[in-house]
């Protein structure tokens, strides 16, 4: 980013007095404004958050109490997942809980 900067004439209001006597007069002033502008091509780090491959599992090594649990995998075991009917018994290593 560059700043450039240009001349700017703003119009600024003067009130004196109250009531019935309020006088109001403007004048002009004269100030710089700078801002900052792209000029040419600039380079810039751009964060993209990583994949997340869940699967939902059910009866978590056959306790019937935990179902419904979310687990990060790689994703050859949830395209492995993907393939099977629901119901099938899958072995798998996660790397990390929830989703």
């Amino acid at each position: 980013m560059v700043r450039e900067c240009h001349p700017v004439v703003r119009r600024v209001r003067h009130t004196t007095g109250f009531g019935k006597r309020k006088t109001t007069t403007y004048t002009m002033v004269s100030t710089t404004e700078c801002e900052g502008v792209q000029q040419g091509t600039e380079t810039y780090r751009r964060v993209v958050s990583a994949e997340h491959w869940c699967v939902e599992i059910d009866n978590v090594n056959g306790h019937a109490d935990q179902d419904q649990r979310w687990y990060r995998v790689t994703p050859d075991v949830y395209q492995q997942a993907l393939g099977q009917r629901l119901g099938t018994q899958l072995a798998f290593e996660p790397t990390g809980e929830g989703c």
